[in-house]
């Protein structure tokens, strides 16, 4: 999608640093959910510290950036925590217009588009249009009108080929696609269970495989193929926020010590202890977290955010522990300083609560940041335009969405946990 498309209600963030487009509006509301699962014995163990590593055999990282070792709280017993899997959609708003489509080329791009697809089975009438479109007589940068139609004649593997290409310019819908778990129209309605049958199969006509997953790039396209009303729908509907809630139940006054010790925090004792003395009831998960995202689980902005300090997932995670949130932790350049001088790396497959796992460009610069809660469920929000909420996210998930970039984990030093 090209900047000169400007405000672009269908716009989607390449990054979470990155500046966005405001889009939806506030409050959420919920739809969908799926079968509730009682965390595995496994599972509860893992996250909590992780199997403690014999003496002659330690799988934490090496030299400077080895982890600190953490003490092992007592294991809460795994009918404590029970899950439930919903979707968050920010209310309806309409799509006023919609985008021009257009690929923004330069002659490198033309060039290595013109070797892709001779190889991408595109029919020759398919082919010589798409030529036709790219050609650019004065050469240099040229923004190429695409039609619609054209795109979807294009098969979903020639549009594997191509649309990396074309991605690795900013201003082109491709270099920020959309995922979807499912590669066949009945998983992508599975997935978009708000969507009516008829949208869902014409996305699933622009969608095209990408490691495993289907990806969708042509926003603006589908727009002028749906019109305005049935392109809010589906942009509301490839916004939602696929989300999990975790009830706990304490059953034994043991129970009360493992969860007290696991979210380090002798303050929720009095509160776990009134809940063991009210047979059967439940507390969010939420109640236990810190004060900062207790507060924003779960919602959506309830104003627009500052563009020059965004409440993204940079500043959403580093202020998990903050009573006083930093702004500047907004900055994709002041998170990567927060990690070098106040964290250190952590396996991945040892995460405990308050760690992060951070999906990082190759040069080490972060493109996303998740807080570690329990399990593999992370606090996150993705992006911070006003559809975009406050959430936990499976890891699962997260990594449909950011996987493309290699993941790390990190944990607060302990002079800074401390």
């Amino acid at each position: 999608m090209s900047r000169k498309q400007a405000r672009a209600p269908l716009d989607r963030p390449r990054r979470d640093g990155a500046p966005l487009e405001d889009q939806q509006k506030p409050p959420a509301s919920w739809v969908g959910s799926s079968a509730r699962v009682v965390l595995s014995v496994a599972a509860l163990l893992a996250l909590l510290g992780g199997l403690v590593a014999a003496d002659n055999k330690d799988s934490r990282p090496k030299g400077p950036l080895a982890a600190p070792t953490r003490s092992r709280a007592t294991s809460p017993a795994p009918e404590l925590f029970t899950r439930s899997s919903f979707r968050m959609l920010a209310p309806p708003t309409l799509v006023t217009t919609c985008a021009d489509v257009a690929w923004n080329t330069d002659p490198t791009q033309r060039a290595e588009l013109a070797t892709a697809m001779t190889s991408a089975g595109l029919d020759q009438r398919t082919a010589e249009a798409l030529r036709r479109a790219l050609a650019c007589p004065a050469g240099g940068d040229c923004a190429s009108p695409i039609t619609p139609e054209l795109l979807l004649a294009i098969p979903p593997r020639a549009r594997a080929s191509l649309y990396p290409i074309l991605g690795r310019q900013n201003n082109n819908s491709q270099s920020a696609p959309y995922h979807f778990h499912g590669t066949t129209e009945r998983a992508l309605a599975a997935e978009l269970p708000e969507l009516p049958p008829v949208l869902v199969s014409q996305l699933f006509q622009l969608t095209y495989p990408e490691r495993g997953v289907s990806a969708f790039a042509d926003m603006p396209a589908l727009c002028h193929l749906v019109g305005l009303q049935a392109a809010s729908e589906i942009v509301r509907s490839i916004n939602g926020a696929p989300s999990v809630r975790v009830a706990v139940q304490v059953h034994h006054a043991a129970d009360v010590d493992a969860l007290t010790g696991y979210f380090a925090n002798p303050a929720l004792r009095p509160r776990l202890e009134a809940l063991l003395a009210t047979s059967g009831a439940t507390i969010d998960l939420k109640e236990l977290l810190p004060p900062l995202p207790r507060e924003l689980l779960y919602t959506y902005p309830t104003f627009d955010e500052d563009p020059r300090q965004p409440r993204n997932c940079f500043w959403t995670a580093l202020n998990f522990f903050n009573a006083s949130p930093l702004a500047s932790y907004s900055s994709a350049t002041a998170a990567q300083r927060a990690l070098a001088d106040s964290y250190v790396r952590a396996p991945l497959d040892e995460l405990g609560y308050g760690d992060l796992l951070v999906f990082e460009e190759a040069n080490g610069a972060p493109v996303h940041m998740a807080v570690h809660v329990i399990d593999d469920i992370f606090l996150t929000r993705n992006g911070w335009n006003r559809d975009r909420p406050w959430t936990l996210m499976s890891r699962s998930d997260l990594e449909l969405r950011y996987g493309k970039n290699p993941a790390s984990g990190y944990r607060l030093r302990a002079a800074q946990r401390d």
